[in-house]
């Protein structure tokens, strides 16, 4: 489990594995990689209320895997993201969400932007601030994993090991929020053309 230190900082109470951060200057090896990631409430007009939008920036860089389809483009890549926000009625608990989406393709030097969602309700109902304690992106191209960089991971995880342990709660307690955080093209926000300007076309599931 994890707990907070005298600072607040993210603490385990078991040893897991370390989960290595490469410096992001380092990442125009990978075929993806995270630019940035912001915070912002987004309102709809007519709809009332805040949504909390979550903009994973994204930048492809080609893909030299001798497998890849075309070398200029990366396919198939999975943004997974988690957030983690303290329980301000019972510290220090956190609530977890977790959301991902898969774009078709990035092409090299390519940039995108890839959305997700928390409805009014949520924020109303767990008092959430716009920005939480600590998040997390992990990308895949094909099925294949990309290193940790320092950009995908908020300045509270700038460390392995509170990123280990913060992804492998998130993945086990984000359970009850389950279909919660919703990727772009689940919300009415897909149809806004300021946000479809920067957004990829995605794979979906048969229910989506």
């Amino acid at each position: 489990m994890i707990g907070t230190g005298a600072k607040g900082r993210l603490t385990m109470s078991r040893v897991l594995p370390v989960l290595l951060i490469v410096n992001a200057a380092l990442g125009q090896s990978d075929p993806v990689r995270v630019r940035e990631v912001n915070f912002a409430r987004e309102e709809l007009t007519g709809r009332g209320g805040d949504w909390l939008e979550v903009e994973v920036a994204l930048e492809g860089f080609g893909n030299p895997a001798p497998e890849a389809r075309n070398p200029r483009f990366a396919d198939r890549v999975k943004v997974m993201l988690m957030l983690g926000y303290a329980n301000r009625e019972n510290p220090p608990a956190f609530t977890f969400f977790r959301s991902e989406a898969t774009v078709v393709s990035i092409g090299e030097a390519g940039r995108v932007s890839v959305y997700f969602y928390l409805p009014p309700e949520v924020l109303d109902r767990d008092r959430l601030k716009r920005e939480p304690y600590a998040y997390l992106v992990e990308l895949e191209v094909d099925g294949r994993s990309i290193p940790l960089r320092r950009s995908n991971v908020s300045a509270t995880l700038s460390d392995g090991a509170r990123a280990s342990t913060f992804r492998a709660r998130a993945k086990v307690e984000a359970a009850p929020n389950e279909g919660v955080l919703l990727p772009i093209y689940q919300t009415p926000f897909y149809h806004l053309p300021a946000k479809l300007s920067r957004s990829p076309g995605y794979i979906r599931g048969k229910s989506e």
